[in-house]
């Protein structure tokens, strides 16, 4: 008998976890998704070699005034797999004039340019996060979301 009753509070309170799990709201750390766009672009680096891996990865570019100056996949070809190369690939695909990508601090994309007087710059995030690292020391993983925006900075 005693058995049977601890069977049937195990039974009770796994349906229970079944069911507080299935009504969970949606996972806040996945708010920085964005379902990329109709933008896309194959690289590969000049360093690639034929044991070089390839990976795609989701890239959004934002000016100012929210203006969407790429929005889609990267997939690139190469041995190192840093931020600066899908940003870069993604900014030549269209034609865009940038500046500081090649040492890691991007300073102007396009029309779009550095404004220390307003306090408004480029910066990165890597699946929702800004990386401690400029783009070309912060390597990317197969599937990584990453955001390069223009905007005001606002110290936490």
């Amino acid at each position: 008998m005693k058995k049977r009753s601890v069977l049937l509070v195990v039974l009770v309170l796994v349906l229970i976890s079944t069911f507080m799990a299935g009504c969970a709201p949606k996972n806040a750390a996945d708010e920085w998704k964005w379902t990329p766009g109709k933008d896309e672009v194959t690289y590969k680096s000049t360093a690639a070699d034929e044991w070089s891996p390839t990976f795609t990865v989701y890239v959004k570019i934002v000016g100012g005034n929210d203006t969407v100056l790429y929005d889609g996949k990267v997939t690139l070809t190469s041995p190192q797999m840093m931020a600066s190369e899908f940003l870069s690939a993604a900014i030549s695909e269209k034609g865009l004039a940038q500046e500081g990508l090649d040492v890691g601090f991007i300073t102007k994309v396009g029309d779009y340019e550095n404004d220390s007087t307003n306090n408004v710059y480029w910066m990165y995030y890597v699946n929702g996060a800004m990386p401690n690292w400029g783009t070309n020391e912060f390597r990317l993983r197969d599937g990584d979301y990453v955001k390069l925006a223009y905007e005001k900075y606002q110290q936490q």
